[in-house]
């Protein structure tokens, strides 16, 4: 499970090294002790763990992103000639890259550059936020469902407009509720 987030390649970009700088490392409790041709150095593991996430992030960027069809994106690698297709769900972005598909058989969630890349273009700097985003969103539509028991047509004016202060909703095609308004 380390070895996704451990590696020569990571510990390298953390220490600002090139890879053949780093002859080796050891993995300690909380810790990567890395061993340079000038000596060693210590990383604490969380500099690894945002390392992961930051060059991923980094890595986005670069990536062209279009919009297939809801919730579907292409995203294409200008660099590698390659191309995924990137699905947006309630509960997380889904990818069939290889780095998404290794991380989520590893800790049970993943993301990689081409979902990073599909959250910038929805305007979302993390996959946090846009979870934050779509947990609101379900909150708001369990809020509403009591609206569904309400016959809109058998209700008075006043009510009308208490409903459409206090939830929001404004009857489709209620003509009295538009001319009200109107009115003001």
């Amino acid at each position: 499970m380390l070895a996704a987030i451990v590696n020569k390649s990571a510990i390298a970009r953390v220490l600002g090294v090139k890879t053949t700088a780093l002859v080796n490392y050891e993995i300690q409790e909380k810790r990567v002790v890395a061993k340079l041709k000038a000596g060693e150095q210590t990383i604490e593991f969380q500099q690894l763990v945002t390392e992961f996430a930051e060059y991923r992030k980094r890595s986005a960027k670069d990536m062209v992103v279009q919009p297939m069809y809801s919730h579907v994106y292409a995203v294409y690698n200008s660099k590698k000639s390659t191309s995924y297709e990137v699905k947006t769900k309630p509960d997380g972005v889904y990818c069939r890259c290889w780095d998404w598909t290794t991380n989520k058989g590893l800790f049970g969630k993943s993301i990689c550059k081409h979902s990073y890349s599909v959250l910038f273009a929805l305007g979302f700097v993390s996959l946090g936020d846009y979870l934050a985003e779509q947990n609101q969103k379900e909150t708001a539509m369990e809020e509403l469902e009591p609206l569904a028991e309400i016959d809109f047509e058998g209700l008075k004016m006043w009510q009308l407009k208490n409903l459409a202060l206090r939830w929001g909703v404004f009857p489709a095609g209620d003509k009295r509720f538009r001319l009200t308004l109107l009115e003001r």
